[in-house]
């Protein structure tokens, strides 16, 4: 993944290293000139614009914004920094910058243009603060917009610095930590947008490395053979973004034409030598059509069909509504499930609990809201257990289910592990009928049916889930056309329709209804409670 350059100045020498390298990604602070914007778009490359203002105050978000929009109306770079940079990466105002980052991104849609938030630091947030974040993150995975990070080596070991494992194992603490980010995303189970590194190179690390190195040139007489030079460093660190190509948009280098003296330490334009070796590491490089950011779902017609009113009359009395005694929770590390656009819904995804076929709602609430698993409330949406359909989790928000996918799929679990258990036909019966009934609903509000498919035959899911024991009846669901509630067949147990018969009697006249409870009587209950006794 070819290096780009964070340019402020030397043009003529930022011309010449595009048309060499032809980078995926090119930012410009403050002016971005006709002509490069033009060379870089015209390769399919993304041009990126990021307006400088000192003060960062929260409060004067609105101004900043403003500042923005004066810069970018009438220019023609693909995307605008929308968040303050290196700012407000913990704590309160970690989530206070998410909300203003979204209003960011609403700014960059109304101008047509790619939004780019975050800008965060090396090695920030934290990753138990992620969480606070996570509404801008969702916000940008749906719409398309990009997170920016900034990562820079140090000290002897400059880019290598903090790096341990080979290959797509490899982690960092300084460069590659994005690795660990997206590591943290796939566990919480959060949509991750896109990544563009908005900031590279070689900086001063410390208190965390011992030798001051604010920018390569100072670090030039550190570095052993073994490790190389900057142009070096940078290849190493290319061929390592390229393995996370479908993550990762593409990489600058920080500093180019800088006129402030204080970044002449980063400044490649004023090293020949250096950027005659930077351009030709980067030729050997493959070179590829710039990655396009990720586009917002097409917008679907999505009709205002009520998914709990087709539960209803698809299941009936199996149906068990717990979304108020389970309810979701804000969860210390995660925060709270996000909605969705119902729109991408496109495939109702089949679990088991891998326990027991007793397990309860209640436990697997408890199991998935506890220390194990600490997420907001049931991964779910949808659990069966001894032939009734609990509703657990509300179908507009992504839940925990499937790793990367949660905001495109329903998720309906059978408690039971079909690894080594046979399913019940009480249960296969509310499974075939629970289909059905999201497939009617998916026909009416989508206009179109949903795959079928168990958890593990999703991409990327290493799982045996729902077991071989489920998977056969999963695969026939996928092809079968949507289920209408089965007629009753067999005898009846007429104890419990006697039963139900006096109790329905019973309310009646305490509800002052005799003359309606007598009907009932007569009409029902003595006829049940012949047959229930066999007479």
């Amino acid at each position: 993944m070819r290096m780009g350059l964070h340019i402020q100045g030397a043009y003529d020498k930022a011309e010449a290293y595009i048309r060499a390298v032809r980078p995926p990604v090119v930012k410009f602070l403050d002016d971005a000139p006709v002509t490069l914007v033009n060379l870089v778009n015209g390769y399919g490359g993304l041009t990126i614009l990021r307006v400088y203002r000192e003060d960062q105050d929260l409060g004067r978000f609105d101004e900043y914004l403003r500042d923005i929009e004066r810069a970018a109306r009438g220019s023609a770079v693909r995307a605008i920094e929308v968040s303050h940079n290196e700012a407000h990466q913990a704590g309160a105002e970690l989530a206070r910058k998410a909300q203003l980052d979204i209003e960011g991104m609403k700014l960059a849609e109304r101008l047509g243009k790619i939004g780019v938030v975050g800008c965060f630091s090396v090695g920030m947030p934290d990753l138990d603060d992620w969480h606070l974040y996570r509404p801008a993150l969702e916000y940008a995975a749906k719409r398309g917009h990009l997170l920016a990070k900034h990562e820079y080596g140090g000290g002897r070991l400059g880019m290598d610095m903090g790096v341990v494992g080979d290959g797509k194992a490899a982690r960092g603490y300084f460069c590659l930590r994005y690795r660990r980010d997206l590591d943290w995303a796939h566990r919480a189970m959060v949509p991750m947008p896109k990544i563009v590194i908005t900031e590279a190179g070689i900086d001063d690390l410390t208190p965390h490395v011992p030798d001051k190195t604010r920018g390569y040139k100072a670090a030039t007489h550190l570095h052993p053979p073994e490790v190389g030079d900057y142009a070096t460093q940078a290849a190493r660190y290319a061929r390592r973004l390229a393995e996370d190509g479908d993550r990762v948009v593409g990489w600058v280098d920080f500093g180019f034409g800088a006129q402030d003296p204080q970044w002449g330490g980063f400044n490649l334009a004023t090293d020949d030598r250096m950027l005659e070796r930077m351009t030709n590491e980067m030729r050997r490089l493959p070179d590829v059509a710039a990655p396009q950011p990720p586009k917002e779902v097409p917008p679907v017609d999505v009709k205002p069909i009520d998914f709990y009113g087709v539960l209803v009359r698809h299941l009936g009395a199996r149906l068990v509504d717990q979304r108020a005694t389970l309810p979701d929770v804000t969860s210390p590390r995660y925060g709270k499930f996000g909605g969705r656009l119902l729109g991408a819904i496109d495939t109702i995804a089949v679990h088991h609990t891998a326990g027991p076929k007793s397990q309860t709602p209640r436990q697997v609430y408890d199991f998935h809201t506890g220390p194990q698993r600490q997420w907001s409330g049931i991964g779910y949406h949808l659990l069966i257990q001894g032939g009734r359909v609990h509703y657990v989790g509300d179908m507009t928000t992504a839940r925990a289910c499937v790793a990367d996918l949660n905001p495109r799929v329903i998720c309906v679990c059978v408690a039971g592990d079909y690894t080594t258990e046979r399913l019940d036909d009480s249960d296969a019966e509310a499974l075939r009928l629970t289909v059905g009934a999201i497939q009617a609903w998916a026909q009416a509000a989508l206009g179109r049916r949903l795959g079928v498919k168990g958890h593990g035959e999703l991409p990327g899911q290493a799982t045996a889930c729902p077991g071989g024991n489920l998977l056969p009846l999963v695969r026939e669901l996928a092809g079968a056309p949507p289920t209408k509630p089965a007629p009753v067949t067999g005898k009846p147990d007429m104890g419990k329709v006697a039963w139900a018969l006096e109790e329905a009697t019973r309310i009646l006249e305490r509800e002052g209804l005799a003359a309606e409870a007598a009907f009932v009587g007569r009409q029902y209950t003595t006829d049940a409670i012949r047959r229930r006794d066999g007479r």
